[in-house]
Order: C-alpha cells, then structure tokens, then sequence
C-alpha cells in the first residue's frame, strides 16, 4: 500500500478549522433546536440563556475541537 506524504502542520491546522466548523454547527444547531421549539421563555431570561450558551461554547471550543481532530486523525490513520 502506498503512502502519501502530507505536511503535518498544514493538515493540523486544516483539521482544526474543519473540527471547529463542525462543533460550530452542532452545538448551536442544538441550541437553536432547544431555544425555539422547547422553551417558552421571556425575551429577559432568553437573553441571559444566550449570554451561559456562549460562554460555555467559548470555553469548550478549543478542546472539543482538538478531540475531533484526535478523532479525524486517528481514522484517517487506519
């Protein structure tokens, strides 16, 4: 089987852009799913939610994304 030669730092870095664009999509089309069909809420306390909803992506962005690309690695390996 041949093996084709890529560098890792450009594959690294494309993968994390690809990881974060996915995480992206999942976790607000999560929270637009909950926010618009679930919750019944005032316009006050969905504002506040938004404002916890985007903190707590912003803190996990980074290390949710370095997993997928553990993850796109490791089966792009096999």
């Amino acid at each position: 089987m041949n093996r084709i030669d890529v560098n890792e730092k450009k594959l690294g870095i494309l993968l994390y852009i690809v990881s974060a664009i996915v995480y992206c999509g999942t976790y607000f089309g999560i929270y637009k799913l909950i926010c618009d069909n679930l919750l019944n809420l005032s316009i006050g306390l969905l504002n506040i939610i938004d404002l916890i909803v985007i903190f707590v992506f912003v803190l996990s962005v980074v290390p949710c994304c370095f997993l997928l690309k553990k993850l796109i690695v490791k089966f792009l390996e096999k």
